[in-house]
């Protein structure tokens, strides 16, 4: 996507040398790793890249966007100021020639709900994070002073005036306090 903005803006201007044949991949990444760095092909205006080569079609590996176009976001106002309007530009235009719904539109899920057929699909993709140690409540229990509710690991002892369980978050009035309010000076049970 990012080549053919790149050939939109500046035209098909582009010459391809063949620079050597290689049978190993390890071999063909040094030569042209070796290769980037003589040539300076992401500092250089000469070259169309925007990342040392890294044999990955010139994105980062596992990462959203690329190293270099991240970098120079951040280091570069002018460039980021540009690309922000350019961006703003052509969500405009896109919303003016209704090929896009503004942001509160696309968003707006006021008296909307799940089907009962995505809220299964999305439980059961998620339920393969909660089981056993990757359980957000792994090791924790709850207890309660009667009015308030928190979680403590179950390896701590209960702090006196406090016993396990949880009082209903129904209730009105009813909140979770962490366990510093309870205070560390309290001795334990």
């Amino acid at each position: 996507m990012r080549w053919m903005n790149h050939i939109k803006k500046h035209g098909y201007d582009v010459t391809t040398e063949i620079v050597g044949y290689y049978t190993n991949e390890q071999e063909c990444f040094l030569a042209a790793q070796k290769f980037s760095d003589e040539n300076k092909i992401v500092e250089s205006k000469e070259w169309a890249n925007i990342v040392t080569e890294n044999l990955s079609g010139g994105a980062e590996p596992g990462k959203l966007g690329n190293i270099a176009l991240q970098k120079r976001l951040q280091e570069d106002e002018n460039f980021r100021n540009s690309l922000l309007e350019t961006h703003r530009k052509n969500a405009y235009r896109l919303i003016q020639e209704g090929k896009l719904k503004p942001w509160k539109d696309n968003y707006d899920w006021t008296g909307k709900k799940h089907k009962e057929e995505s809220k299964i699909k999305i439980g059961q993709a998620n339920s393969v994070y909660q089981k056993g140690e990757g359980n957000s409540c792994y090791g924790l229990m709850w207890i309660t002073d009667g009015f308030n509710s928190t979680r403590i690991k179950k390896t701590d002892e209960v702090p006196v005036g406090w016993r396990k369980g949880r009082v209903n978050g129904m209730k009105k009035g009813v909140k979770t306090v962490s366990l510093q309010n309870i205070g560390s000076d309290v001795p334990a049970l």
